[in-house]
């Protein structure tokens, strides 16, 4: 796998998070930085529909669960931290 592109970003370009969404990111976030295999593992299906073929799908899982943990954690805080993105993104427009 060679990157995420985190499409649900769009759907709310400009809307920043409030303290509850916060709070849930960072338990979220904390969760995957303290077992990342396994956490991974529960979570790495979610990223797929339920029509992606099943090669694309399990070669994902597996991609997405093999990686680095220290960089695979890191890109998740990026992706997940969507007021920032959006600001970013909101200030191109």
């Amino acid at each position: 796998m060679i990157g995420f592109i985190d499409v649900d970003s769009f759907q709310e370009l400009g809307k920043e998070l409030n303290e509850t969404d916060k709070a849930e990111l960072e338990k979220f976030l904390k969760i995957f930085k303290s077992n990342f295999k396994n956490t991974a593992a529960q979570f790495a299906p979610y990223l797929f529909s339920a029509t992606t073929d099943s090669a694309v799908r399990n070669r994902g899982i597996h991609d997405f669960v093999s990686a680095d943990s220290l960089i695979a954690t890191s890109v998740l805080c990026s992706l997940f931290n969507k007021s920032l993105t959006k600001k970013v993104l909101s200030k191109k427009n």
